[in-house]
């Protein structure tokens, strides 16, 4: 591993450890149940970026692709998250404009998990390489 490498995952790792004491002290400290979702959410995002860069670190690849992988579900599933709970907003509240303009970005998001969890011939899901 090169020392630029190295160097670069030290800072994300430092940075990483900022904010989840930052988001860990507005999870303990808000009342309000929607704000602790959504703060949650993203808490779990940044231990598992703090993690993946660990094992980059300490030279385990393979651990460190893993967390990447587990990112990539976890972007997937507060971007889906949260177009549907636009979306049952909007439709509660009649409002189908919102509605047709969260359509692309549905769209771009079954793209983006296409793109990422492409298809072998004898339909065995793969993962792209690092």
């Amino acid at each position: 591993m090169n020392n630029n490498y190295f160097i670069k995952n030290i800072i994300q790792m430092i940075i990483s450890l900022f904010v989840i004491i930052f988001l860990s002290s507005i999870l303990i400290s808000t009342i309000d149940l929607l704000t602790k979702i959504v703060v949650a959410i993203f808490l779990t995002f940044i231990i598992n970026q703090f993690l993946m860069n660990l094992f980059f670190v300490l030279n385990k690849n393979n651990i460190a692709v893993l967390f990447k992988k587990i990112n990539l579900i976890l972007f997937f599933v507060y971007w889906f998250g949260f177009l549907f709970y636009w979306n049952y907003i909007n439709i509660n509240k009649h409002e189908y404009m919102s509605v047709l303009f969260s359509i692309p970005f549905l769209f771009m998001g079954v793209f983006m998990v296409y793109k990422e969890f492409k298809r072998k011939w004898k339909g065995v899901y793969i993962w792209r390489n690092y």
